[in-house]
């Protein structure tokens, strides 16, 4: 596979559109790939191996039919940017808020009813979307991601906006 050598000279996994049902089984090879884009495959759940790929900072599975990530998302520390816009996600395991260096974190088009906890605690998160969900409240604890500049909640059905808002004295893009 062609995109398993460029990998491994350029640290990028592009498996795009190459209609994958399940994860890369050669992830000895693959441990140093930082970024991996798996956008537009049938996809259903962010798998296990996913561990392996503990070098990671960038994930992308946009585009797939994903109804569930494995806690095991947690083992990519060194993660800092993850997108899984356009899925069937309607919850985050708890421990995405081990992925303490996440900075940009992309849900949109997905079903989630609200904002998952786990996000509250990512202080480093600079850009959140979550547009084109089921919101309709945000949680005041969004006050507290501090470094936030980028924020979408567009195409939601969003009641109030927390106060907590005027908190995010970086927040220069609010959908």
């Amino acid at each position: 596979l062609a995109a398993l050598a460029q990998a491994n000279k350029n640290g990028k996994l592009d498996l795009s559109a190459m209609k994958l049902r399940d994860m890369p089984d050669d992830n000895n090879r693959l441990k140093d790939v930082t970024a991996m884009h798996l956008k537009g495959h049938q996809l259903r759940g962010i798998p296990e191996a996913i561990s392996y790929f503990s070098s990671l900072k960038t994930l992308s599975a946009e585009n797939n039919e994903l109804i569930a990530v494995s806690p095991k998302i947690s083992d990519l520390a060194s993660l800092s940017t993850l997108n899984l816009d356009n899925n069937l996600l309607s919850s985050l395991p708890d421990s995405l808020r081990k992925l303490t260096l996440l900075m940009r974190l992309s849900l949109m088009d997905n079903q989630f009813p609200g904002v998952p906890n786990a996000v509250g605690v990512l202080t480093r998160l600079r850009q959140l979307n979550m547009s084109g969900n089921s919101i309709t409240n945000i949680p005041n604890w969004i006050g507290e991601l501090v470094k936030m500049e980028e924020m979408s909640f567009a195409k939601n059905q969003i009641i109030n906006f927390p106060r907590a808002i005027g908190m995010l004295s970086n927040l220069k893009d609010l959908r």
